[in-house]
């Protein structure tokens, strides 16, 4: 078994209710692998869901389905009824403005 850690989100959906209480869907059966070994940047224009991924990835907000899977393992699998469980120990998200 080796330590090195992978990333993959599955079929992730996530829907932003607006101030205006329309919905707006972020993303929509969204799959993505990370390289173990490999740098990779999310890169977009303002709005486009990057921080929001961030966010998912790190447990702070709940997709309304699918799920993010670190090292291959079905205990570091999370899905929407899991938020709030602690991922410090696999995923930390700092804040560029963190007193905004």
């Amino acid at each position: 078994m080796t330590n090195e850690m992978s990333l993959k989100i599955n079929n992730l959906t996530k829907i932003h209710t607006a101030q205006d209480n329309s919905l707006k869907t972020v993303f929509d059966n969204f799959s993505l692998s990370f390289e173990v070994g490999k740098i990779t940047a999310l890169v977009g224009k303002s709005g486009c869901g990057k921080t929001t991924l961030l966010k998912m990835m790190a447990g702070l907000y709940r997709p309304e389905k699918g799920s993010i899977e670190f090292k291959n393992s079905a205990q570091y699998t999370f899905h929407c009824s899991a938020i709030g469980q602690n991922m410090t120990e696999i995923a930390t998200l700092v804040f560029q403005e963190y007193n905004t």
